[in-house]
């Protein structure tokens, strides 16, 4: 994972804290993801239900990261499943990106088992 200053901040909330992610229902307007800014880059911590949320289909959901200077690392670690719609904001985040390192941590067998099936693996590299 990116190190993290100590100045980090939160650029951007979906849920009011990160205790919310675990029963992230979703708020009118809000994403299923908490952005953690530091000077490697962005950490993303996904909702344990993210791909549930109809904003993550949404443009506004990976948008954001073509603003990013330097690494985009996504916290999986609360994530139960992938699902389509996640599968796709992956690569559209990743296109979002363009250069900019993109990596996967903390997720859980099944999370990597789709990524693996799906090749997306070979695109986003996921670190236990």
């Amino acid at each position: 994972m990116a190190p993290r200053s100590a100045t980090a901040f939160f650029v951007r909330t979906g849920p009011a804290d990160r205790e919310t992610l675990d029963d992230f229902s979703g708020y009118r307007g809000s994403l299923p993801f908490i952005l953690a800014s530091s000077d490697a880059g962005v950490v993303v911590t996904l909702a344990s239900d993210a791909g549930l949320h109809e904003a993550i289909a949404h443009p506004q959901s990976w948008e954001w990261a073509d603003t990013v200077a330097g690494h985009v690392v996504i916290d999986a670690s609360r994530l139960r499943m992938m699902n389509s719609p996640l599968c796709g904001w992956l690569v559209n985040l990743m296109r979002a990106c363009g250069s900019r390192r993109l990596l996967m941590t903390g997720a859980n067998a099944r999370v990597r088992e789709t990524l693996r099936l799906l090749k997306l693996d070979t695109l986003i590299p996921v670190v236990a």
